[in-house]
């Protein structure tokens, strides 16, 4: 059997006030979600709360994992996504973009979510779990 190629990431859905953080990924102009790949020895819940810190400069709690993603990209990519349930420390802390993959975000209603075209994969993947979070806030 050929191997195939695998990517597994941990990412975070940032609910606050009924809307979740979303943010644009230069290279493939996608929303996505705050996340990245899990460092060796690391739990996935701690790479979803470093990721954030990083990209965002958010301080998050991790409430719970709030699904597991599996999709194959367009790219031949078999992607696993530990998707957590985080909400910000401080409730009306500023977000910023931390690193250069990024130019811009937004928080998003549930009715706003469904309406974006380019939204990631990833996102996609878990898109029913955080509808679920959004309409329960």
């Amino acid at each position: 059997m050929a191997e195939s190629n695998r990517n597994i990431f941990a990412t975070a859905a940032i609910i606050n006030n009924r809307k979740v953080f979303l943010f644009r990924r230069l290279k493939y102009d996608v929303w996505e979600l705050p996340g990245g790949g899990i460092e060796f020895g690391e739990h996935p819940s701690d790479t979803a709360r470093r990721e954030v810190k990083e990209e965002t400069g958010l301080d998050v709690k991790v409430e719970n994992l709030l699904a597991i993603g599996s999709i194959v990209r367009p790219d031949k990519i078999h992607e696993i996504t530990f998707c957590y349930l985080c909400r910000p420390v401080k409730e009306n802390a500023e977000a910023a973009i931390g690193d250069e993959d990024h130019d811009k975000f937004k928080w998003v209603a549930l009715s706003e979510i469904k309406k974006i075209k380019n939204l990631a994969c990833s996102v996609r993947s878990v898109l029913k779990e955080i509808e679920k979070c959004l309409k329960n806030g």
